[in-house]
């Protein structure tokens, strides 16, 4: 947390949490692009948001992993969600800091800025096209983790879920930043600490791949 002491912020020192994950960013962009955020008083849960698309359901965000969105990788033949494993570069399940399952089924694609969340900062508001994008957003929004440990932070903002390898939480906290900024979305005052926080550990030099 900053000191604050007549008016003016004094950010905490960089705190050490051991070697960073490739492409964590340096603590200045990161501050950036904290300065950018719309921050509101809390999370209200709006009603009317489901998943699924089943017969007499809402289906929110569009049918799972669809290939018919505008995303880079949409309309190429293959749902989202293989597209997101088949393009894993690295065998680093960025929120523990171990191996990802060598099974697929034990692999699971998450959203990192939460589909219920992003439905209750204002995405109930959003035509159902640009809702169907977010949740397909293969350049942004996606990462491939193990099952388990998406399964426990399930649609946990980042006052309640941080990845519990901490070397990745200032590339976590980066990342959901972005999602933030680009979709206007705005981060509770909760979570605006939590994110304050997790970039305290961003080096200071951005960590090549």
């Amino acid at each position: 947390m900053p000191l604050i002491i007549a008016g003016i912020v004094w950010w905490q020192p960089w705190v050490s949490v051991g070697p960073h994950p490739a492409d964590t960013p340096a603590r200045q962009q990161a501050r950036l692009l904290y300065d950018q955020l719309d921050v509101v008083p809390l999370r209200i849960t709006r009603l009317g948001y489901e998943r699924s698309c089943a017969k007499n359901k809402a289906c929110s965000f569009g049918p799972p992993w669809s290939d018919n969105t505008p995303d880079p990788l949409g309309h190429n033949g293959r749902d989202t969600r293989t597209d997101m494993l088949l393009g894993v570069t690295s065998s680093l399940d960025m929120y523990t800091g171990s191996p990802l399952p060598k099974q697929r089924s034990q692999q699971h694609v998450d959203h990192l800025y939460p589909l219920a969340a992003a439905w209750d900062f204002g995405a109930w508001q959003w035509p159902a096209s640009q809702r169907e994008l977010f949740a397909n957003d293969t350049q942004l929004n996606l990462v491939v983790v193990s099952g388990r440990v998406n399964m426990e932070k399930g649609d946990a903002t980042p006052s309640e879920w941080l990845p519990p390898w901490k070397p990745a939480r200032c590339w976590y906290a980066y990342r959901y930043m972005q999602v933030a900024v680009h979709y206007a979305l705005p981060v509770s005052e909760a979570d605006r600490r939590a994110l304050h926080r997790a970039i305290h550990t961003c080096p200071r030099a951005q960590k090549s791949p």
